[in-house]
């Protein structure tokens, strides 16, 4: 019998050190592609080795052994290259007599050379698994470090502006100058500043309220059209500046289950930048349509407006990549929050979100909502 993994990833490399050929054989013939085994004889360097492959495990053979130095593991676990790698021992018989050193030394568990195919593979594959999950904590606790450092410096250089328009309103004012026009000027920009600080930082609010689970989710009934229909009455004057069309096709019947204020904060932002990056006499439109078969609503918000490049796109969700703050073609400014906020709100309502965009051709943005119901 073959074993298959359930792990739904690359091939996992482990690194077998052994003498065994049949052991290694048996491994091979009884797991199939989704394991990549790499022979390693037990004189090997078994810490530079583990530096170069960087394996998903190790499986060291002591079977042959009556007395097995713990150095080796101890290195293991000692070095910062390769501490978080699990380590398994093979076994003559079930279980050492001293296997409790071997834990103590860094071994994360013991099978038997005779394994049963099944039990190796649950075995495996526990560890395997654990540590993903360990690597993906670690990954998101750095990405997320990335991304308020990042949203730190964008905090920072508001502030700067702010600061520095202030002086000079202060400086005028106390010098008791009559230009007043510049005095006016400086103190729409600041306004201007402060405001899209304070609706950065509200966004940030809200996005750190989702993450850390704080915000509430009530799903209910809604009609899509309704919803839609109440924000384009919220983006009237906008739309009207530009002379835009939009147009909508929406069936007044579209009802599901999910969360109100969710999906309304996701529209909102999508439907704000289809409008803010639409050019004068522009065309955006709305689509949407019910899949009853997959229980999804499908919602489609396309523009002919300025787009993305595809670098753009592809890490428009990442919050390790520092978003370039494209301006609006009226120039209103962006705080480069509202997809990452539209993605997370969307994860906790098991929907999905796709996004096409060309330079200068235009963005699509496609939503697929689940009725929470069914």
């Amino acid at each position: 019998m073959t074993v298959k993994r359930n792990i739904k990833s690359k091939p996992a490399t482990i690194v077998v050190v052994t003498k065994d050929k049949q052991f290694m054989d048996s491994l091979r013939n009884n797991f199939d592609e989704n394991y990549h085994f790499i022979h390693s004889q037990p004189v090997d360097n078994l810490v530079k080795k583990a530096c170069e492959i960087e394996p998903d495990l190790i499986l060291k053979d002591i079977s042959r052994y009556k007395n097995v130095s713990l150095q080796v593991f101890n290195s293991l676990k000692s070095d910062y290259r390769t501490h978080h790698i699990p380590i398994i021992i093979v076994t003559e018989k079930e279980k050492p007599n001293n296997l409790e050193e071997y834990f103590e030394a860094g071994v994360s568990d013991n099978i038997a050379k005779h394994f049963n195919p099944t039990e190796i593979r649950l075995i495996i594959n526990t560890h395997l698994e654990l540590k993903q999950k360990i690597d993906e904590n670690k990954e998101m606790h750095f990405v997320k470090t990335k991304f308020f450092s990042i949203m730190t410096n964008d905090i920072k250089d508001s502030l700067l502006g702010v600061k520095g328009i202030a002086g000079f309103l202060l400086n005028d004012l106390e010098s008791e100058s009559e230009k007043t026009n510049e005095v006016v000027k400086m103190a729409r920009i600041l306004y201007e500043d402060s405001k899209n600080l304070y609706k950065f930082l509200e966004n940030l609010i809200e996005w750190a309220s989702i993450e850390t689970n704080k915000k509430e989710f009530k799903p209910e009934l809604i009609n899509l059209q309704e919803i839609i229909h109440e924000l384009i009455d919220h983006f009237n004057n906008d739309i009207e500046q530009k002379n835009i069309t939009l147009k909508t096709d929406l069936n007044k019947n579209i009802e599901f289950i999910t969360d109100r204020n969710g999906l309304k904060t996701i529209l909102l932002h999508i439907i704000s930048n289809a409008i803010k990056y639409s050019n004068k006499d522009g065309n955006i439109s709305i689509r949407a349509e019910s899949r009853s078969k997959s229980s999804n609503t499908r919602i489609e918000i396309e523009d002919n407006g300025i787009g993305m490049d595809d670098d753009v796109v592809k890490h428009i969700f990442r919050l390790d990549t520092p978003h370039p703050k494209t301006i609006g073609t009226f120039g209103e400014k962006g705080i480069g929050l509202g997809l990452i906020i539209c993605r997370s709100i969307l994860d906790k309502l098991f929907g999905k979100i796709n996004i096409e965009s060309r330079k200068h051709r235009g963005t699509k943005v496609t939503l697929m909502i689940p009725d929470l119901k069914k």
